[in-house]
């Protein structure tokens, strides 16, 4: 817990935190206050291919691994500095143009907000590649899962609650505004010096890094717990919403005791790596996974009892903080400190694609059948995945 309070840690706590608050409006806020209004899971499932901005950024990361903005001190640093500033201005006008009146207007900013975080994101992993020791990245990716939750939550909570008592520009000035403050923060830090005298990476040594490092393997490896723990939570969120639900009461059960559950998981998880490797920590929590796909399957049944109904939500969350800081120390541990934010992000970016991929069907089948229906099916895809990359799991 002691390392953990280390000024590195807390700075990147602070930049993902930020980096998520756009991402908890977008994608927890937006679909929550669509199901509300009766719109079909369908119609929210292709809300959510915005994020197929995020899979895309491989591309432009190895411009950012190459080359730094020269009017600002540290090369990733000045990255972040410049996104930060331009993500809030994009809030702030964005703010102007709520979705309901101003529909396409509103997509073109979030697109662009979606490609500024994506940005800040690959920034951040290069950050924390270049700052830290190998056995140091548990500890930082500890500090990117609660920062996931904490944006997530401030990003969710906060427009869910003004929504009825202010309106959009209210909460997104304020959000707006939220995501300037790791900005001060970085004006007092200074980066490690490295020399980036690197060529661009091509297309082909991308395939070959996954080739070589084993990186099919491990991303295969990976996906079945990444699509149950990180998809989840719209499925519980519309479940509620169908069975009445209030807003702020999906808010308080899974945003802010699951989210507390989560920042717990997270920081305990990394921690257990540091004692007890990645890959035995890995071998637990998918145990941990598939009772929680069991425990998914009841809560559609116990919808009506809140404590049951908490217990889950926070057993899922447990899951998800849990998973979030292994994931990220492999695909760290895996990526080299010239291309750091390359490599992170060409590996998170196709699992993210499948992911959104499977979720737009998830959602259409949860619309033809029913959610009981679709938690035995992915219960079923879960057992029968990890027997087919048993191997990969215990190499």
């Amino acid at each position: 817990m002691i390392k953990i309070l280390n000024k590195k840690y807390l700075l990147l706590l602070l930049i993902y935190t930020s980096q998520y608050l756009p991402l908890g409006f977008f994608y927890g806020a937006i679909p929550a206050i669509l199901g509300s209004q009766n719109v079909s899971l369908e119609t929210i499932g292709s809300f959510y291919m915005l994020g197929l901005i995020w899979v895309f950024k491989f591309i432009w990361a190895p411009y950012i691994d190459k080359f730094k903005i020269p009017f600002i001190e540290g090369h990733y640093r000045s990255w972040i500095i410049i996104v930060q500033v331009l993500m809030a201005c994009t809030m702030f006008i964005c703010a102007y143009f709520p979705l309901i009146t101003s529909f396409y207007m509103a997509m073109i900013l979030i697109g662009i907000i979606n490609f500024l975080s994506s940005t800040q994101d690959i920034c951040v992993d290069g950050l924390a590649i270049n700052s830290l020791k190998k056995n140091q990245l548990e500890y930082a990716n500890s500090m990117q899962a609660t920062g996931t939750f904490l944006g997530t939550l401030v990003g969710l909570a906060l427009p869910l609650y003004s929504y009825e008592i202010y309106n959009w520009k209210v909460s997104l000035i304020i959000l707006s505004l939220l995501v300037l403050i790791p900005t001060f923060f970085l004006f007092n830090y200074k980066e490690n010096s490295f020399k980036k005298n690197i060529k661009r990476i091509s297309f082909k040594e991308i395939y070959l890094f996954l080739k070589e490092k084993n990186g099919f393997k491990i991303l295969l490896m990976l996906f079945p717990a990444y699509l149950i723990v990180e998809r989840s939570f719209p499925l519980i969120q519309q479940i509620l919403i169908q069975n009445n639900w209030f807003l702020i009461d999906i808010v308080i059960a899974q945003n802010i005791i699951g989210s507390i559950v989560g920042i717990i998981a997270a920081i305990i998880t990394g921690s257990l790596i540091n004692k007890f490797g990645k890959r035995k920590c890995f071998i637990y929590l998918l145990f941990f996974i598939f009772v929680d796909i069991c425990l998914l399957y009841l809560f559609t049944y116990f919808t009506h009892n809140h404590l049951f109904v908490i217990f889950v939500l926070s057993f899922n969350s447990l899951c998800l903080g849990s998973f979030v800081t292994i994931y990220y120390t492999y695909i760290m541990a895996n990526s080299s400190k010239e291309y750091a934010g390359t490599h992170v992000n060409v590996q998170h970016s196709l699992l993210l694609f499948a992911s959104l991929l499977s979720t737009k069907v998830i959602f259409m089948l949860v619309d033809f059948y029913n959610f009981r229906t679709v938690f035995i099916c992915i219960a079923i895809i879960f057992v029968f995945s990890l027997y087919l990359i048993r191997k990969n799991i215990y190499e």
